[in-house]
């Protein structure tokens, strides 16, 4: 399968083998997908369906339980993206040390609305209301997918923070705290990096740049390669269950009015039945 990615300005094909894993990118097409400017009904609903696979495959069982979910029992993507799974089915730390796939590590809504809160654009405009909510349903750590490309294409003069903490374990199966980092991708600091080329890099390899862990209170640098012996393909699930979706909203050839973006968002948190459920906090975060 050949899915468009669009971002910022570069074509490229993302190459899907038959058996579901990633093969690689092809030189930069001369066309572009066609820009869409009204929400046909299957095109809403594959959105929709979209960012709900992203909730029902890592977020935390009270959220699911909110909008009457079922955490799948199985995915294709899980397997081929290698994406670890706890007893019960659901999101595991992603280390390869065995104590991690007992480690429950579901995104939190918290982290959710902690996205939700930023401008969400990486030249330093703020990114529209679908694009926010729709990249904000994807987990940031543990799948890594947003700490790998926002950190990766981020410019400078917008945030020079590339490194964020979590909890992660050691080969031996001690969980400890863990800051990963990653570098800006491009040569220069007024331009935006090849987006296609950090997408590709998220899809195939992933894993930080640099990783450290805190001993007496100061940071203590780990070897990226012993904690992550193999590539960690963070955006393996995106290429493999929703890349036209991605490049669609991410690259800005869905742009539709903002009342439909705002309907379809609604639509996607069950605006007008949550309220009473969840904080007012929460709720002018997730509803507006």
């Amino acid at each position: 399968m050949r899915a468009w990615l669009r971002i910022c300005g570069l074509s490229l094909i993302v190459v899907l083998s038959s058996g579901g894993g990633t093969v690689g990118a092809e030189e930069p097409s001369p066309g572009t997908p066609p820009r869409i400017t009204s929400l046909s009904s299957a095109l809403r609903a594959k959105i929709l369906n979209a960012m709900r696979r992203n909730r029902r495959a890592f977020q935390d069982d009270a959220v699911l339980a909110r909008y009457g979910e079922r955490r799948p029992a199985s995915d294709p993507a899980f397997a081929t993206c290698e994406l670890p799974r706890t007893a019960d089915g659901g999101p595991a730390a992603t280390f390869p040390a065995a104590a991690a796939s007992k480690s429950p590590y579901p995104y939190s809504e918290t982290k959710v609305a902690d996205c939700l809160g930023t401008t969400g654009g990486l030249a330093g405009t703020k990114a529209s209301p679908l694009q926010q909510h729709y990249y904000c349903s994807l987990p940031g750590l543990s799948p890594d997918v947003r700490a790998c490309f926002t950190f990766q294409l981020r410019l400078p003069g917008v945030s020079r923070t590339r490194s964020v903490w979590g909890e992660g374990f050691t080969p031996d199966g001690k969980k400890i705290p863990i800051e990963k980092t990653w570098k800006f991708a491009g040569s220069d600091p007024s331009k935006l990096p090849d987006a296609g080329a950090v997408f590709n890099s998220c899809v195939v390899d992933g894993r930080p740049a640099s990783m450290n862990t805190l001993k007496d209170g100061k940071r203590e640098p780990l070897d990226v390669a012993r904690i992550h012996p193999k590539p960690t393909r963070p955006m393996c699930w995106v290429a493999q269950t929703q890349a036209d979706v991605f490049q669609g909203i991410m690259g800005g050839a869905i742009d539709v009015p903002l009342a439909e973006q705002r309907s379809l968002i609604r639509e996607y948190y069950e605006c007008d039945s949550i309220k009473s459920k969840v904080s007012a906090a929460r709720f002018r975060a997730l509803c507006g």
